[in-house]
């Protein structure tokens, strides 16, 4: 595969304000569409999210579950330094492939 198909499966998420189970919930939808319409990859932009609570991580973690059982891949970028911290102090950093901001993840799936 050619990287320009992979390009053309690449979903990106822009969930704006607190991430909590709500708006995760509103995530997971996202995903499980974007799952069934063959997407390979997907990023989420964290750089609209001001604040992340615990039952969003919760989410994000079964998101990401699901992803993994479909053999895609998920990516997340432009953590604020709330979540970084939250993602540290659950060890979940150690899970997700995150990337500084959009266009770190772009030059390296370019």
């Amino acid at each position: 595969m050619d990287q320009g198909n992979i390009q053309e499966k690449i979903k990106v998420i822009e969930p704006v304000g607190i991430f909590d189970r709500a708006r995760a919930g509103m995530v997971r939808q996202d995903i499980n569409d974007s799952l069934d319409h063959n997407v390979d990859v997907i990023l989420i932009d964290f750089s609209g999210v001001t604040f992340t609570d615990s039952s969003g991580l919760g989410e994000l973690v079964r998101s990401y579950k699901r992803i993994r059982e479909s053999g895609k891949q998920l990516y997340l970028c432009a953590l604020n330094d709330q979540t970084k911290m939250l993602f540290q102090i659950t060890n979940v950093d150690r899970v997700f492939n995150v990337y500084e901001t959009r266009a770190a993840f772009e030059k390296a799936h370019a």
